[in-house]
């Protein structure tokens, strides 16, 4: 019995590092875009929110709602990536709002990456010491 207990404790601690070990990854790559890509956009803000338009319905949903109640906050930045259409982002968003300082459209999907899941959902991003970090996945 006690042997059982030692493979699920080792089983466990294995996929709490590679999970990790993934999310530092994904964040290292968002910060190296965000560096190289967005730096005009990102030196003002304290948070960012990412707000993919495939993936999770009920999270875009809540992360558009989000948006639709916070967009006149000075601290935050949206980046609206995996875009299908910027018509239908217009009409669902409102088009006036690509004019926005804190709206950013990523035609390039930059913040996608297939081998994170958690890039299918919105992601709230806080910076501290210059780096931006993982707040959390915005979910319904």
């Amino acid at each position: 019995m006690k042997y059982n207990y030692s493979v699920l404790l080792i089983l466990c601690l294995i996929f709490i590092f590679s999970c990790t070990d993934k999310e530092t990854k994904y964040m290292c790559h968002v910060n190296d875009i965000l560096t190289t890509h967005f730096s005009q956009y990102t030196e003002h803000y304290e948070n960012i929110i990412i707000i993919p338009r495939q993936g999770c319905n009920a999270c875009i949903s809540t992360a558009t709602n989000y948006f639709d109640n916070t967009k006149h906050l000075n601290d935050q930045l949206f980046i609206f990536t995996r875009i299908n259409s910027k018509k239908q982002l217009g009409l669902e968003i409102g088009a006036e709002n690509f004019d926005l300082s804190n709206v950013v459209l990523d035609f390039d999907n930059c913040f996608y990456v297939a081998d994170f899941p958690k890039s299918n959902y919105p992601l709230h991003l806080k910076k501290e010491q210059n780096q931006w970090f993982l707040y959390k996945v915005m979910t319904p």
